[in-house]
Protein backbone atom coordinates (compact mmCIF):
# COMPACT_ATOMS: atom_id res chain seq x y z
CA UNK A 1 0.00 0.00 0.00
CA UNK A 2 2.52 2.45 0.79
CA UNK A 3 4.84 1.93 -1.99
CA UNK A 4 1.61 2.03 -4.57
CA UNK A 5 0.78 5.94 -2.60
CA UNK A 6 4.86 6.42 -2.79
CA UNK A 7 4.81 5.35 -7.42
CA UNK A 8 1.85 7.60 -7.38
CA UNK A 9 3.41 10.76 -5.69
CA UNK A 10 6.21 9.99 -7.85
CA UNK A 11 4.41 9.72 -10.66
CA UNK A 12 3.28 13.03 -10.33
CA UNK A 13 6.54 14.73 -8.68
CA UNK A 14 8.98 13.10 -11.03
CA UNK A 15 8.34 15.05 -14.55
CA UNK A 16 7.90 18.59 -13.14
CA UNK A 17 10.40 20.90 -12.77
CA UNK A 18 12.38 22.57 -10.42
CA UNK A 19 10.89 25.33 -10.95
CA UNK A 20 7.31 23.73 -10.48
CA UNK A 21 8.61 22.04 -7.68
CA UNK A 22 9.31 24.97 -5.76
CA UNK A 23 5.93 26.58 -6.32
CA UNK A 24 4.31 23.04 -5.03
CA UNK A 25 5.80 23.42 -2.06
CA UNK A 26 5.64 26.88 -1.45
CA UNK A 27 1.95 26.59 -2.13
CA UNK A 28 1.82 22.92 0.36
CA UNK A 29 3.38 25.37 3.18
CA UNK A 30 1.25 28.54 2.30
CA UNK A 31 -2.56 26.39 1.74
CA UNK A 32 -2.04 25.45 5.30
CA UNK A 33 -0.91 28.69 6.60
CA UNK A 34 -3.81 30.65 5.32
CA UNK A 35 -6.47 27.66 6.18
CA UNK A 36 -5.31 28.22 9.66
CA UNK A 37 -4.99 32.18 9.40
CA UNK A 38 -8.59 31.85 8.62
CA UNK A 39 -9.71 29.58 11.44
CA UNK A 40 -8.01 31.39 14.24
CA UNK A 41 -9.74 34.97 12.75
CA UNK A 42 -12.69 33.71 13.57
CA UNK A 43 -11.76 31.59 16.69
CA UNK A 44 -10.45 35.40 18.15
CA UNK A 45 -13.68 36.43 16.89
CA UNK A 46 -15.96 34.28 19.14
CA UNK A 47 -13.26 34.52 21.62
CA UNK A 48 -13.42 38.31 21.55
CA UNK A 49 -17.43 38.38 22.19
CA UNK A 50 -16.80 36.29 25.19
CA UNK A 51 -14.33 37.86 26.59
CA UNK A 52 -16.40 41.07 26.13
CA UNK A 53 -19.41 39.15 27.80
CA UNK A 54 -17.19 38.15 30.92
CA UNK A 55 -15.76 41.61 30.95
CA UNK A 56 -19.42 42.76 31.14
CA UNK A 57 -20.79 40.32 33.76
CA UNK A 58 -17.17 41.33 35.99
CA UNK A 59 -18.57 45.06 35.68
CA UNK A 60 -22.12 44.27 36.26
CA UNK A 61 -20.67 42.13 39.49
CA UNK A 62 -18.91 45.29 40.74
CA UNK A 63 -21.64 47.77 39.84
CA UNK A 64 -23.86 45.50 41.84
CA UNK A 65 -22.12 45.35 44.79
CA UNK A 66 -21.43 49.09 45.03
CA UNK A 67 -25.33 49.82 44.60
CA UNK A 68 -26.29 47.46 47.28
CA UNK A 69 -23.61 48.39 49.63
CA UNK A 70 -25.22 52.03 49.72
CA UNK A 71 -28.37 51.06 49.18
CA UNK A 72 -27.45 48.89 52.52
CA UNK A 73 -26.68 51.75 54.59
CA UNK A 74 -29.54 53.26 53.95
CA UNK A 75 -31.28 50.57 55.34
CA UNK A 76 -29.20 50.24 58.54
CA UNK A 77 -29.84 53.95 58.92
CA UNK A 78 -33.40 53.10 59.03
CA UNK A 79 -32.94 50.63 61.61
CA UNK A 80 -31.04 53.14 63.68
CA UNK A 81 -33.84 55.71 63.72
CA UNK A 82 -36.34 53.03 64.54
CA UNK A 83 -34.02 52.06 67.57
CA UNK A 84 -33.70 55.24 68.78
CA UNK A 85 -35.27 55.48 72.50
CA UNK A 86 -35.58 59.54 72.13
CA UNK A 87 -37.43 59.69 69.11
CA UNK A 88 -40.86 58.80 70.67
CA UNK A 89 -40.01 61.51 73.56
CA UNK A 90 -39.62 63.71 70.90
CA UNK A 91 -42.57 62.55 68.78
CA UNK A 92 -45.66 61.42 71.45
CA UNK A 93 -44.98 64.48 73.99
CA UNK A 94 -47.21 67.25 73.69
CA UNK A 95 -45.89 70.87 73.77
CA UNK A 96 -47.51 73.86 74.88
CA UNK A 97 -45.07 76.47 73.56
CA UNK A 98 -43.42 77.30 70.48
CA UNK A 99 -40.20 77.51 72.66
CA UNK A 100 -40.44 74.16 74.14
CA UNK A 101 -40.76 72.51 70.49
CA UNK A 102 -37.73 74.46 69.46
CA UNK A 103 -35.45 73.35 72.07
CA UNK A 104 -36.59 69.59 71.61
CA UNK A 105 -35.66 69.79 68.42
CA UNK A 106 -32.11 71.75 69.06
CA UNK A 107 -31.37 68.58 71.79
CA UNK A 108 -32.36 66.28 69.26
CA UNK A 109 -29.41 65.36 66.81
CA UNK A 110 -29.62 62.18 65.22
CA UNK A 111 -31.08 63.42 61.69
CA UNK A 112 -28.12 65.79 61.79
CA UNK A 113 -25.59 63.29 62.43
CA UNK A 114 -26.64 60.89 60.25
CA UNK A 115 -27.02 63.16 57.15
CA UNK A 116 -23.06 64.97 58.11
CA UNK A 117 -21.69 61.51 58.11
CA UNK A 118 -23.50 58.72 55.78
CA UNK A 119 -23.44 61.00 52.38
CA UNK A 120 -25.56 58.51 50.39
CA UNK A 121 -28.36 60.01 51.82
CA UNK A 122 -29.66 63.22 50.55
CA UNK A 123 -32.62 64.21 52.70
CA UNK A 124 -34.29 62.63 55.90
CA UNK A 125 -37.98 63.42 56.57
CA UNK A 126 -40.37 62.11 59.63
CA UNK A 127 -43.71 62.71 58.69
CA UNK A 128 -45.63 62.98 62.82
CA UNK A 129 -48.78 62.94 62.99
CA UNK A 130 -48.81 65.92 66.87
CA UNK A 131 -50.57 69.09 66.06
CA UNK A 132 -48.14 70.46 68.61
CA UNK A 133 -45.19 69.98 67.01
CA UNK A 134 -43.45 72.46 64.27
CA UNK A 135 -42.79 71.49 60.60
CA UNK A 136 -38.90 71.73 60.07
CA UNK A 137 -36.36 70.79 57.74
CA UNK A 138 -36.10 67.06 59.20
CA UNK A 139 -39.81 66.53 60.92
CA UNK A 140 -42.73 67.38 58.77
CA UNK A 141 -46.43 67.80 60.17
CA UNK A 142 -48.67 65.22 57.73
CA UNK A 143 -51.60 67.09 56.38
CA UNK A 144 -54.97 65.19 55.10
CA UNK A 145 -53.35 64.84 51.51
CA UNK A 146 -50.55 63.27 52.54
CA UNK A 147 -52.09 60.81 54.91
CA UNK A 148 -54.16 59.99 51.44
CA UNK A 149 -51.25 58.85 49.81
CA UNK A 150 -51.18 55.29 48.49
CA UNK A 151 -47.29 55.10 49.74
CA UNK A 152 -48.31 56.25 53.61
CA UNK A 153 -50.75 54.19 53.44
CA UNK A 154 -49.11 51.29 52.36
CA UNK A 155 -46.13 52.23 54.84
CA UNK A 156 -48.86 52.05 57.84
CA UNK A 157 -50.38 49.05 56.69
CA UNK A 158 -46.90 46.83 56.35
CA UNK A 159 -46.28 47.90 60.10
CA UNK A 160 -42.36 49.39 60.02
CA UNK A 161 -41.69 46.90 56.33
CA UNK A 162 -38.95 48.59 54.27
CA UNK A 163 -40.30 50.09 51.26
CA UNK A 164 -38.51 51.45 48.27
CA UNK A 165 -40.17 54.43 46.07
CA UNK A 166 -39.65 56.65 43.81
CA UNK A 167 -40.86 60.07 45.21
CA UNK A 168 -40.94 63.91 45.16
CA UNK A 169 -39.42 65.56 48.35
CA UNK A 170 -42.03 67.93 49.55
CA UNK A 171 -39.09 70.58 50.48
CA UNK A 172 -37.09 70.35 47.45
CA UNK A 173 -39.39 69.46 45.05
CA UNK A 174 -36.76 66.88 43.59
CA UNK A 175 -37.29 63.19 43.05
CA UNK A 176 -35.62 60.35 44.73
CA UNK A 177 -35.26 57.04 45.21
CA UNK A 178 -36.83 56.98 49.14
CA UNK A 179 -37.07 54.46 51.79
CA UNK A 180 -39.84 54.61 53.25
CA UNK A 181 -41.13 52.76 56.58
CA UNK A 182 -43.51 53.54 59.19
CA UNK A 183 -42.17 53.65 63.07
CA UNK A 184 -43.83 52.57 66.45
CA UNK A 185 -42.18 52.03 69.19
CA UNK A 186 -42.13 49.36 72.01
CA UNK A 187 -45.42 49.79 72.83
CA UNK A 188 -46.77 49.14 69.56
CA UNK A 189 -47.52 52.68 69.12
CA UNK A 190 -47.56 54.68 65.89
CA UNK A 191 -44.79 57.56 65.74
CA UNK A 192 -44.87 58.20 61.82
CA UNK A 193 -43.27 57.47 58.48
CA UNK A 194 -39.62 57.62 57.66
CA UNK A 195 -38.59 58.43 54.14
CA UNK A 196 -34.84 58.38 53.43
CA UNK A 197 -33.92 60.13 50.35
CA UNK A 198 -31.05 58.54 48.48
CA UNK A 199 -28.55 61.09 47.09
CA UNK A 200 -29.42 61.00 43.47
CA UNK A 201 -25.21 62.13 42.78
CA UNK A 202 -24.37 59.28 44.60
CA UNK A 203 -26.13 56.84 42.26
CA UNK A 204 -25.18 58.60 39.05
CA UNK A 205 -21.62 58.48 40.19
CA UNK A 206 -21.67 54.86 40.50
CA UNK A 207 -23.72 53.95 37.33
CA UNK A 208 -21.35 56.72 35.30
CA UNK A 209 -18.25 55.04 36.74
CA UNK A 210 -19.23 52.07 35.32
CA UNK A 211 -18.03 50.85 31.99
CA UNK A 212 -20.52 49.69 30.84
CA UNK A 213 -24.30 50.67 29.44
CA UNK A 214 -26.65 49.96 32.83
CA UNK A 215 -29.68 50.54 34.34
CA UNK A 216 -31.59 50.66 37.83
CA UNK A 217 -34.99 49.34 37.93
CA UNK A 218 -37.34 49.36 40.94
CA UNK A 219 -40.45 47.10 40.48
CA UNK A 220 -39.68 46.80 36.44
CA UNK A 221 -40.03 50.93 36.48
CA UNK A 222 -36.34 52.59 35.99
CA UNK A 223 -35.00 54.42 38.88
CA UNK A 224 -32.11 55.49 37.24
CA UNK A 225 -30.51 55.30 33.85
CA UNK A 226 -26.61 56.14 32.64
CA UNK A 227 -26.47 59.06 30.72
CA UNK A 228 -25.14 59.07 27.20
CA UNK A 229 -26.08 55.13 27.21
CA UNK A 230 -27.98 52.70 25.38
CA UNK A 231 -30.67 53.17 27.94
CA UNK A 232 -31.34 56.82 28.18
CA UNK A 233 -31.53 56.64 23.99
CA UNK A 234 -33.69 53.83 24.22
CA UNK A 235 -35.51 54.23 27.48
CA UNK A 236 -39.03 53.63 26.24
CA UNK A 237 -38.47 50.48 24.41
CA UNK A 238 -36.22 49.17 27.35
CA UNK A 239 -39.22 50.18 29.56
CA UNK A 240 -41.42 48.26 27.25
CA UNK A 241 -39.16 45.09 26.90
CA UNK A 242 -39.19 44.81 30.62
CA UNK A 243 -42.76 45.60 31.48
CA UNK A 244 -43.91 42.76 29.15
CA UNK A 245 -41.46 39.92 30.30
CA UNK A 246 -41.56 36.98 33.41
CA UNK A 247 -40.64 38.20 36.58
CA UNK A 248 -36.99 36.22 37.19
CA UNK A 249 -35.77 35.56 40.66
CA UNK A 250 -32.37 35.30 39.47
CA UNK A 251 -29.70 36.31 36.98
CA UNK A 252 -31.02 36.40 33.35
CA UNK A 253 -29.99 37.49 29.84
CA UNK A 254 -32.88 38.88 26.94
CA UNK A 255 -31.79 39.96 23.51
CA UNK A 256 -33.73 42.57 21.34
CA UNK A 257 -34.15 40.95 18.05
CA UNK A 258 -34.27 44.51 16.10
CA UNK A 259 -31.33 45.94 17.51
CA UNK A 260 -28.98 43.11 18.80
CA UNK A 261 -28.37 44.39 21.75
CA UNK A 262 -27.92 41.85 24.75
CA UNK A 263 -29.18 42.39 27.84
CA UNK A 264 -27.78 40.80 31.04
CA UNK A 265 -30.38 41.24 34.43
CA UNK A 266 -29.58 40.81 38.15
CA UNK A 267 -31.96 41.65 40.91
CA UNK A 268 -30.15 43.55 43.59
CA UNK A 269 -29.87 41.70 47.25
CA UNK A 270 -31.11 44.64 49.66
CA UNK A 271 -31.91 44.18 53.37
CA UNK A 272 -35.69 44.12 54.83
CA UNK A 273 -36.84 44.80 51.44
CA UNK A 274 -39.00 41.91 50.53
CA UNK A 275 -41.76 44.08 49.11
CA UNK A 276 -40.27 45.45 46.23
CA UNK A 277 -37.39 43.96 43.70
CA UNK A 278 -34.27 46.14 42.72
CA UNK A 279 -33.18 45.17 39.20
CA UNK A 280 -29.76 45.49 37.65
CA UNK A 281 -29.55 45.56 33.88
CA UNK A 282 -26.73 45.85 32.00
CA UNK A 283 -25.90 45.03 28.28
CA UNK A 284 -24.03 44.36 25.54
CA UNK A 285 -24.52 45.73 21.84
CA UNK A 286 -23.17 42.01 19.98
CA UNK A 287 -23.57 43.86 16.80
CA UNK A 288 -21.54 47.00 17.29
CA UNK A 289 -18.79 44.32 18.70
CA UNK A 290 -19.06 41.98 15.97
CA UNK A 291 -18.97 45.23 13.19
CA UNK A 292 -16.20 46.52 14.82
CA UNK A 293 -14.42 42.70 15.03
CA UNK A 294 -15.18 42.35 11.19
CA UNK A 295 -13.52 45.34 10.45
CA UNK A 296 -10.61 44.22 12.34
CA UNK A 297 -10.91 41.12 10.48
CA UNK A 298 -11.11 43.19 7.30
CA UNK A 299 -7.93 44.75 7.81
CA UNK A 300 -6.19 41.42 8.65
CA UNK A 301 -7.67 39.79 5.57
CA UNK A 302 -6.40 42.61 3.32
CA UNK A 303 -2.97 42.75 5.27
CA UNK A 304 -2.68 39.29 5.11
CA UNK A 305 -3.43 39.63 1.24
CA UNK A 306 -0.79 42.11 0.49
CA UNK A 307 1.59 39.71 2.35
CA UNK A 308 0.74 37.22 0.38
CA UNK A 309 0.60 38.82 -3.11
CA UNK A 310 4.72 39.99 -1.95
CA UNK A 311 5.24 36.35 -0.98
CA UNK A 312 4.12 34.57 -3.70
CA UNK A 313 5.75 37.57 -6.12
CA UNK A 314 9.13 37.09 -3.96
CA UNK A 315 8.68 33.50 -4.55
CA UNK A 316 7.97 34.03 -8.17
CA UNK A 317 11.36 36.10 -8.45
CA UNK A 318 13.18 33.68 -6.58
CA UNK A 319 11.91 30.75 -8.52
CA UNK A 320 12.71 32.47 -11.87
CA UNK A 321 16.49 33.58 -10.73
CA UNK A 322 17.16 29.66 -9.25
CA UNK A 323 15.75 28.58 -12.52
CA UNK A 324 18.01 30.72 -15.17
CA UNK A 325 21.20 29.87 -12.45
CA UNK A 326 19.78 25.46 -12.66
CA UNK A 327 19.84 25.99 -16.68
CA UNK A 328 23.22 28.24 -16.37
CA UNK A 329 24.69 25.47 -14.38
CA UNK A 330 23.28 22.37 -16.71
CA UNK A 331 24.25 23.85 -19.70
CA UNK A 332 27.79 24.27 -18.67
CA UNK A 333 27.62 20.41 -17.53
CA UNK A 334 26.77 19.35 -20.93
CA UNK A 335 29.42 21.46 -22.47
CA UNK A 336 31.84 19.82 -20.56
CA UNK A 337 30.38 16.36 -20.92
CA UNK A 338 30.78 16.62 -24.49
CA UNK A 339 34.35 17.97 -24.41
CA UNK A 340 33.62 21.28 -25.05
CA UNK A 341 35.84 23.15 -21.98
CA UNK A 342 34.77 26.89 -23.51
CA UNK A 343 32.46 28.20 -20.16
CA UNK A 344 32.86 30.54 -18.01
CA UNK A 345 34.80 30.98 -15.29
CA UNK A 346 32.64 31.79 -12.47
CA UNK A 347 28.72 33.01 -12.21
CA UNK A 348 27.52 35.51 -10.01
CA UNK A 349 26.17 34.51 -6.59
CA UNK A 350 27.27 32.88 -3.48
CA UNK A 351 25.09 29.89 -2.98
CA UNK A 352 25.44 26.20 -3.17
CA UNK A 353 24.73 26.54 -7.02
CA UNK A 354 27.92 28.96 -7.20
CA UNK A 355 29.93 26.61 -5.20
CA UNK A 356 28.68 23.77 -7.13
CA UNK A 357 29.63 25.53 -10.47
CA UNK A 358 32.81 26.45 -9.29
CA UNK A 359 33.73 22.76 -8.36
CA UNK A 360 32.61 21.79 -11.78
CA UNK A 361 34.78 24.78 -13.53
CA UNK A 362 37.91 23.06 -11.19
CA UNK A 363 36.89 19.26 -11.90
CA UNK A 364 37.11 20.59 -16.05
CA UNK A 365 40.48 22.64 -14.99
CA UNK A 366 41.32 19.13 -13.68
CA UNK A 367 40.36 17.26 -16.46
CA UNK A 368 41.60 19.25 -18.87
CA UNK A 369 45.35 19.14 -17.14
CA UNK A 370 44.80 15.20 -17.07
CA UNK A 371 44.24 14.99 -21.13
CA UNK A 372 46.67 17.45 -21.66
CA UNK A 373 48.85 14.98 -19.41
CA UNK A 374 47.77 11.98 -20.69
CA UNK A 375 48.25 12.94 -23.98
CA UNK A 376 52.02 14.12 -23.00
CA UNK A 377 52.51 10.74 -21.67
CA UNK A 378 51.22 9.04 -24.72
CA UNK A 379 53.44 11.17 -27.05
CA UNK A 380 56.50 10.66 -24.69
CA UNK A 381 55.93 6.85 -24.83
CA UNK A 382 55.45 7.05 -28.45
CA UNK A 383 58.62 8.73 -28.49
CA UNK A 384 60.76 6.38 -25.92
CA UNK A 385 59.08 3.42 -28.05
CA UNK A 386 60.27 4.48 -31.22
CA UNK A 387 63.98 5.97 -29.48
CA UNK A 388 63.99 1.73 -28.00
CA UNK A 389 63.30 0.59 -31.73
CA UNK A 390 65.90 2.43 -33.08
CA UNK A 391 68.59 1.48 -30.46
CA UNK A 392 67.37 -2.06 -30.84
CA UNK A 393 67.66 -1.53 -34.86
CA UNK A 394 71.06 -0.15 -34.50
CA UNK A 395 71.80 -3.01 -32.11
CA UNK A 396 70.72 -5.48 -34.54
CA UNK A 397 72.05 -3.86 -37.21
CA UNK A 398 75.59 -3.81 -35.32
CA UNK A 399 75.49 -7.29 -34.51
CA UNK A 400 76.37 -10.01 -36.93
CA UNK A 401 75.81 -12.95 -35.22
CA UNK A 402 75.88 -14.05 -32.01
CA UNK A 403 76.22 -17.37 -32.33
CA UNK A 404 78.81 -16.45 -34.82
CA UNK A 405 80.39 -14.51 -31.73
CA UNK A 406 79.76 -16.75 -29.19
CA UNK A 407 81.27 -19.81 -31.34
CA UNK A 408 84.98 -17.16 -32.33
CA UNK A 409 84.75 -16.27 -28.90
CA UNK A 410 84.86 -19.84 -27.47
CA UNK A 411 87.14 -21.04 -29.72
CA UNK A 412 89.76 -18.21 -28.51
CA UNK A 413 89.34 -19.41 -24.64
CA UNK A 414 89.93 -22.83 -25.75
CA UNK A 415 93.23 -21.95 -27.59
CA UNK A 416 94.22 -19.80 -24.67
CA UNK A 417 93.35 -22.86 -22.30
CA UNK A 418 95.40 -25.30 -24.46
CA UNK A 419 98.39 -22.74 -24.64
CA UNK A 420 98.34 -22.36 -20.78
CA UNK A 421 97.25 -18.87 -21.25
CA UNK A 422 94.30 -18.61 -17.55
CA UNK A 423 93.87 -14.92 -18.13
CA UNK A 424 93.26 -14.55 -21.27
CA UNK A 425 90.56 -17.33 -21.43
CA UNK A 426 88.74 -15.91 -17.87
CA UNK A 427 88.72 -12.24 -19.95
CA UNK A 428 87.60 -14.46 -22.88
CA UNK A 429 84.55 -16.61 -20.74
CA UNK A 430 83.53 -12.28 -18.80
CA UNK A 431 83.64 -11.20 -22.36
CA UNK A 432 81.31 -13.79 -23.49
CA UNK A 433 78.81 -13.86 -20.48
CA UNK A 434 78.50 -9.74 -21.29
CA UNK A 435 77.51 -9.98 -24.55
CA UNK A 436 75.37 -12.83 -23.93
CA UNK A 437 73.78 -10.67 -21.01
CA UNK A 438 73.81 -7.44 -22.82
CA UNK A 439 71.94 -9.17 -25.68
CA UNK A 440 69.27 -10.59 -23.47
CA UNK A 441 68.75 -7.19 -21.61
CA UNK A 442 67.96 -5.36 -24.47
CA UNK A 443 64.62 -7.83 -24.94
CA UNK A 444 63.48 -7.78 -21.76
CA UNK A 445 61.65 -4.66 -19.67
CA UNK A 446 62.52 -5.41 -16.60
CA UNK A 447 65.17 -7.68 -15.04
CA UNK A 448 65.80 -8.81 -11.54
CA UNK A 449 68.12 -6.17 -8.96
CA UNK A 450 70.47 -8.86 -8.93
CA UNK A 451 70.83 -9.82 -11.99
CA UNK A 452 71.88 -6.00 -13.11
CA UNK A 453 74.54 -6.42 -10.40
CA UNK A 454 75.91 -9.63 -11.38
CA UNK A 455 76.02 -7.55 -14.92
CA UNK A 456 77.89 -4.73 -13.25
CA UNK A 457 80.14 -7.37 -11.67
CA UNK A 458 81.51 -9.03 -14.90
CA UNK A 459 81.77 -5.81 -16.05
CA UNK A 460 84.64 -4.38 -13.15
CA UNK A 461 85.80 -7.96 -13.25
CA UNK A 462 86.81 -7.24 -17.71
CA UNK A 463 87.95 -3.65 -16.10
CA UNK A 464 90.19 -5.34 -13.18
CA UNK A 465 91.77 -7.87 -15.26
CA UNK A 466 92.45 -4.31 -17.93
CA UNK A 467 94.22 -2.71 -15.25
CA UNK A 468 95.12 -4.85 -12.65
CA UNK A 469 95.30 -3.93 -9.44
CA UNK A 470 94.72 -0.08 -10.25
CA UNK A 471 90.80 -0.96 -10.24
CA UNK A 472 89.47 -2.21 -7.07
CA UNK A 473 85.80 -2.17 -6.73
CA UNK A 474 82.83 -3.44 -3.90
CA UNK A 475 79.55 -4.02 -3.86
CA UNK A 476 77.18 -3.64 -0.31
CA UNK A 477 73.71 -4.91 -0.87
CA UNK A 478 71.29 -3.65 2.24
CA UNK A 479 68.57 -5.68 0.95
CA UNK A 480 67.76 -8.58 -0.87
CA UNK A 481 68.39 -8.00 -4.66
CA UNK A 482 66.81 -11.01 -5.76
CA UNK A 483 63.19 -9.71 -5.10
CA UNK A 484 63.16 -6.37 -6.43
CA UNK A 485 62.70 -5.66 -9.92
CA UNK A 486 64.52 -3.06 -11.67
CA UNK A 487 64.81 -1.46 -15.27
CA UNK A 488 68.12 -3.22 -17.00
CA UNK A 489 71.03 -1.57 -18.10
CA UNK A 490 70.82 1.25 -15.68
CA UNK A 491 73.85 1.16 -13.44
CA UNK A 492 76.51 -0.52 -16.08
CA UNK A 493 76.54 3.27 -17.58
CA UNK A 494 76.99 4.85 -14.80
CA UNK A 495 79.99 2.42 -13.44
CA UNK A 496 81.23 3.11 -17.10
CA UNK A 497 80.98 6.99 -16.37
CA UNK A 498 83.52 6.44 -13.42
CA UNK A 499 85.95 4.44 -15.40
CA UNK A 500 85.97 6.80 -18.56
CA UNK A 501 85.81 10.02 -17.18
CA UNK A 502 87.24 9.63 -12.86
CA UNK A 503 89.35 6.58 -12.38
CA UNK A 504 91.55 6.29 -16.25
CA UNK A 505 92.48 9.91 -15.93
CA UNK A 506 94.36 9.57 -12.53
CA UNK A 507 97.64 7.77 -11.94
CA UNK A 508 96.74 6.56 -8.78
CA UNK A 509 94.66 3.27 -7.72
CA UNK A 510 90.90 3.71 -8.14
CA UNK A 511 88.49 2.43 -5.74
CA UNK A 512 84.31 2.17 -6.99
CA UNK A 513 82.08 1.60 -4.18
CA UNK A 514 78.54 0.80 -5.35
CA UNK A 515 75.86 0.28 -2.45
CA UNK A 516 72.54 -0.77 -2.57
CA UNK A 517 70.29 0.70 0.32
CA UNK A 518 66.51 1.39 1.14
CA UNK A 519 64.61 4.66 2.23
CA UNK A 520 60.95 3.76 2.92
CA UNK A 521 59.51 2.68 -0.76
CA UNK A 522 62.79 3.69 -2.32
CA UNK A 523 65.89 1.46 -3.39
CA UNK A 524 68.36 3.87 -3.89
CA UNK A 525 71.76 2.67 -5.46
CA UNK A 526 75.27 4.83 -4.54
CA UNK A 527 78.23 4.35 -7.36
CA UNK A 528 81.27 6.17 -5.48
CA UNK A 529 85.31 6.70 -7.08
CA UNK A 530 87.71 8.30 -6.02
CA UNK A 531 88.43 9.60 -9.70
CA UNK A 532 89.42 13.09 -10.79
CA UNK A 533 86.04 14.44 -9.62
CA UNK A 534 83.85 17.09 -12.01
CA UNK A 535 84.87 20.67 -12.00
CA UNK A 536 82.13 22.91 -10.94
CA UNK A 537 80.83 24.63 -13.92
CA UNK A 538 80.78 21.09 -15.81
CA UNK A 539 78.86 19.71 -12.75
CA UNK A 540 76.42 22.67 -12.65
CA UNK A 541 75.75 21.84 -16.78
CA UNK A 542 75.52 18.65 -16.19
CA UNK A 543 73.15 19.07 -13.22
CA UNK A 544 71.03 21.08 -15.19
CA UNK A 545 71.23 18.48 -18.14
CA UNK A 546 69.24 15.92 -16.04
CA UNK A 547 66.62 18.31 -15.13
CA UNK A 548 65.89 19.10 -18.89
CA UNK A 549 62.80 16.15 -20.41
CA UNK A 550 65.35 15.62 -23.60
CA UNK A 551 67.44 12.34 -24.02
CA UNK A 552 71.07 12.28 -26.05
CA UNK A 553 71.85 10.08 -28.93
CA UNK A 554 74.54 8.72 -26.68
CA UNK A 555 74.03 6.00 -23.78
CA UNK A 556 75.28 8.13 -20.24
CA UNK A 557 73.80 10.38 -17.33
CA UNK A 558 71.20 11.95 -18.55
CA UNK A 559 69.94 8.64 -20.92
CA UNK A 560 69.89 6.67 -17.83
CA UNK A 561 67.69 9.36 -16.28
CA UNK A 562 64.74 10.02 -18.22
CA UNK A 563 64.50 6.15 -18.62
CA UNK A 564 64.05 6.03 -15.09
CA UNK A 565 61.94 9.42 -15.27
CA UNK A 566 60.12 8.16 -18.07
CA UNK A 567 58.87 5.08 -16.27
CA UNK A 568 58.70 5.22 -13.14
CA UNK A 569 57.95 8.74 -12.78
CA UNK A 570 59.13 12.31 -12.63
CA UNK A 571 59.84 12.00 -8.74
CA UNK A 572 62.25 9.43 -9.44
CA UNK A 573 66.09 9.31 -11.28
CA UNK A 574 69.25 10.28 -10.45
CA UNK A 575 71.78 13.02 -8.61
CA UNK A 576 75.30 13.64 -8.95
CA UNK A 577 77.68 15.00 -6.38
CA UNK A 578 81.43 15.60 -6.65
CA UNK A 579 84.59 17.44 -5.51
CA UNK A 580 87.43 18.38 -7.77
CA UNK A 581 90.55 15.88 -7.30
CA UNK A 582 88.17 14.48 -4.91
CA UNK A 583 85.77 11.98 -6.30
CA UNK A 584 81.79 11.70 -7.76
CA UNK A 585 79.04 10.34 -6.24
CA UNK A 586 75.92 9.26 -8.22
CA UNK A 587 73.02 7.95 -6.61
CA UNK A 588 70.35 6.14 -8.57
CA UNK A 589 66.50 5.55 -6.67
CA UNK A 590 63.49 4.14 -8.33
CA UNK A 591 60.27 2.61 -5.94
CA UNK A 592 60.24 -0.69 -4.88
CA UNK A 593 58.75 -3.20 -6.98
CA UNK A 594 58.67 -7.13 -6.02
CA UNK A 595 57.43 -10.07 -7.74
CA UNK A 596 57.19 -11.96 -11.25
CA UNK A 597 59.18 -10.18 -14.18
CA UNK A 598 57.16 -7.52 -16.25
Amino acid sequence: MKKSWKKKIDSVVSPVTIKKRLFFIFSLVLLPLIATGIYLTHTIRAEIVQSKEKDVLIEMDRLKKNVEDNLNSVVLISDWIYQDTVLPEVVLKEYHSIQEVVEQYENYHFFEIALRYYKNISNIRFFVDNPTLLSNSNFLLTDEATKKKAWYQEAIETRGKVQWRTLIDPITQKEYLTLVRSVWNSENTFLGVLCLYVDDLLLEDITDSATVDNQLLLDKTTVFTQENSYFSENEKTIQRMFSEGKKEEGFSESEDKQTGAHFYQEPLQVNRSNLNTFMLVTMMNQEEILTEVNNVMMRSYFLMGGILFVVFLLIWIFTKIFNQRINLLSSAMEKVAKGDFTIAPEIKGSDEITQIYAQLYETMGSLSELLEERYAHEMQEKNWQLQQKESEFKLLASQINPHFLYNTLEMIRMKAVKNQDLEVAESVKILSKLLRRSLESNQSRMIYLEEELEFVRLYLRIQQIRFGEKVQFQILRDIQTTDYQVLPLIIQPIVENAFIHGIERQAKAGNLLIHVREEADTISIDVMDNGIGIPGELLKTIQELLEKDTMGNRIGLNNVNQRIKRFYGENYGITIKSIEHKGTTVTIFFPKVKGELL
